[in-house]
């Protein structure tokens, strides 16, 4: 069990009226709600959430519309079901695809502090 309060989400019906309403005011309370369960996920939990996240709001940035961001966002759990299907059944994490495309992160030495 998370050992936060669950945040209180108000019924479809009531989110729906508040879209229709004040889109912005519905959007505030959805970033409210997707920080607060980030914020109070565990550490090391944390920098995965944040780029699943981004990756969402990116996604929904560039959809034409709400349902384009439906299709979108469908896509994405969809392939990340796939992803972890294939790691937990096959064991094997990347596609030949995504081998041949990955790329190496490499460790850059901190930047040295700058004499004033």
């Amino acid at each position: 069990m998370p050992d936060h309060p669950a945040p209180v989400l108000p019924d479809f019906d009531a989110l729906a009226a508040l879209y229709r309403q004040d889109p912005l005011a519905f959007e505030e309370l959805r970033y409210r709600l997707l920080r607060a369960e980030v914020d109070a996920a565990p550490p090391e939990q944390r920098p995965r959430l944040e780029q699943t996240l981004s990756l969402i709001e990116l996604t929904r940035r560039a959809a034409k519309n709400p349902m384009h961001a439906v299709v979108l966002a469908n896509r994405l759990m969809w392939s990340a079901f796939w992803r972890l299907h294939r790691v937990l059944n096959e064991g094997t994490p990347l596609t030949p695809y995504e081998q041949a495309h990955s790329a190496k992160v490499l460790a850059f030495a901190p930047r040295l502090a700058r004499p004033k």
